[in-house]
């Protein structure tokens, strides 16, 4: 089973406010979660995840878009 791309672009926002939240522990001068090139790593997998998750919108809706525009009949020249 596929995931839509709504599922995924909720995953890549989840991964990005964990990182997020990492940054803030940081900031607050508490024990953060993951070292530096951990939370690099995590940054890196959170924008893969949201180009493939809109990527995979997008062809959602293209692929919609096509098979509604196939039923109309073509006119003739």
């Amino acid at each position: 089973m596929r995931c839509s791309g709504y599922k995924i672009i909720i995953l890549s926002f989840g991964l990005f406010c964990l990182y997020f939240a990492n940054v803030l522990i940081g900031s607050m001068g508490m024990t953060v979660l993951f070292a530096d090139v951990q939370e690099m790593l995590l940054l890196c997998l959170t924008c893969i995840i949201f180009v493939i998750g809109i990527l995979r919108r997008e062809l959602e809706v293209a692929s919609k878009y096509t098979c509604s525009q196939s039923n109309v009949p073509e006119e003739e020249s």
